[in-house]
């Protein structure tokens, strides 16, 4: 019942991202040299008008709440040089289970090759069916496999986040002494991957008392030591889920959730002492302006952007700084450094083809083709070929740590300006067909700027 619920939550948010991209934003100049002029605002007019400062709310009332687990830390311990961890999650254990074809491998789609054994199989004729590929440190490998196949090569360099960012890591561009905030599902705390980044693992509004695979893959991303985009960031940690299951299995949104956690995470800010305070949150959810809680969520937004936190959802940049992001996923034969080896990620590829120029106004950031940290051990690792936005949100956060790092006094609307102004555009060929994306983030580039 866990495994049907988390997969719940999983398409939800995944479909509360795609729904959230227009086409109707306007295109950015492709001829910008320098940084562009302050983009007006599309934040949504709060019913209510949003306060201006943060206001602590009376966390006590969510103790024991029968909808959540919450669990929260003690804030006068942070900033004394130790990490704050309130709990421990259990997590799932190795069961291998034993497939007779790829096709029953894959009756369970959030699973894939995830933990099966193909030992016994011949897969040499199989090169079609690996192309779209879910497997992870678990999955028994036959010797018997296509011409150039080579799992255990493939996990391992797709532990490069992409695009460069390890040459700005060679450059000492790590994130190291900037602090991010994540809110996202029960967190594999003792991860090889991320353990000695996180400062901060409380509960609020939880769902679970055991490691889910989003939290480890968008902690891995943001911060892993391999993965990670800022492998040297601190990490503060919320444990949280992003609404209720009602009666009858439905998942219903509440972006009141978020704004707790959004103000929560304020809260631990000022417990934190000057050098060592959150730069910027990362949620990999959204919301619709229907959505139980959306004028509180979108207070929060404005708080933390009048205390210079840089907020990233899946619509956070939209709504607040009139910015558009999403992800590409990367080809299995492609390099992760090389622009022209991305591609629109599966879920958007049918409206991509049809509507070439759907992603004009749209920076397209890293996302898919992947490995990630996953949930069923300390050194677990998943490759997934295609991803949600939900990894293109933590990407984003690791790059402001970056830059943070390089120019401690840069703002959230600086990034997005010299993001804007050092966009590339890369080319690639579809069933006989070129197609262009315009905008790809630049990071090399858009550092530069920044230090200019």
């Amino acid at each position: 019942m866990r495994k049907i619920l988390t997969a719940i939550l999983l398409v939800l948010i995944l479909s509360s991202c795609e729904g959230n991209i227009t086409e109707e934003t306007p295109t950015p100049s492709r001829t910008q040299t320098k940084m562009p002029e302050t983009p007006t605002p599309s934040t949504p007019t709060p019913s209510t008008p949003a306060p201006t400062e943060l206001v602590n709310p009376d966390w006590s009332k969510y103790i024991n709440n029968q909808d959540f687990i919450t669990i929260l830390a003690d804030l006068n311990e942070l900033g004394k040089g130790h990490p704050v961890i309130v709990t421990s999650e259990t997590h799932k254990l190795r069961d291998g289970t034993k497939v007779n074809s790829l096709a029953e491998a894959w009756e369970s789609y959030f699973d894939g090759l995830c933990d099966k054994d193909l030992s016994h199989l011949d897969l040499r004729k199989s090169s079609d069916e690996l192309q779209r590929l879910y497997y992870d440190s678990y999955t028994l490998w036959p010797e018997l496999l296509p011409e150039g196949f080579d799992p255990a090569a493939l996990l391992e360099r797709s532990k490069n986040p992409g695009l460069g960012i390890r040459a700005l890591h060679d450059k000492g561009y790590t994130g190291k002494g900037v602090s991010i905030g994540i809110v996202d599902t029960s967190l594999l705390v003792e991860h090889e991957e991320y353990k000695d980044n996180i400062m901060l693992y409380e509960k609020l509004h939880a769902g679970t008392s055991y490691a889910v695979k989003h939290g480890s893959a968008v902690t891995s991303i943001a911060a892993g030591k391999d993965i990670g985009v800022a492998p040297d960031a601190k990490v503060y940690y919320i444990s949280s889920q992003f609404g209720v299951f009602s009666e009858d299995g439905s998942f219903q949104h509440d972006a009141e959730i978020l704004a707790d956690c959004i103000l929560r995470l304020l809260e631990v800010n000022k417990q934190l002492p000057d050098g060592e305070k959150i730069s910027v949150i990362s949620i990999s959810s959204g919301t619709n302006a229907h959505d139980k809680g959306y004028d509180a969520y979108i207070s929060a937004l404005e708080i933390a952007k009048n205390e210079g936190v840089l907020v990233i959802t899946v619509d956070s940049l939209e709504y607040v700084y009139n910015f558009n992001f999403n992800g590409l996923d990367l080809n299995t034969t492609g390099h992760p450094d090389d622009v022209n080896s991305y591609r629109p990620a599966l879920w958007l590829a049918e409206k991509f083809y049809k509507m070439p120029n759907w992603f004009d106004s749209i920076v397209l950031v890293p996302m898919g083709g992947r490995t990630i940290a996953g949930e069923r051990g300390i050194n677990y690792y998943q490759y997934e070929d295609s991803g949600s936005i939900s990894w293109a949100v933590p990407w984003m956060a690791g790059f402001y740590a970056l830059c943070k790092q390089a120019n401690p006094e840069l703002t959230p609307e600086t990034f997005l300006k010299a993001i804007t102004a050092t966009t590339v555009p890369s080319t690639f060929e579809h069933e006989g067909k070129q197609y262009t994306l315009p905008q790809i983030i630049n990071p090399e580039s858009a550092l530069d700027l920044l230090l200019r």
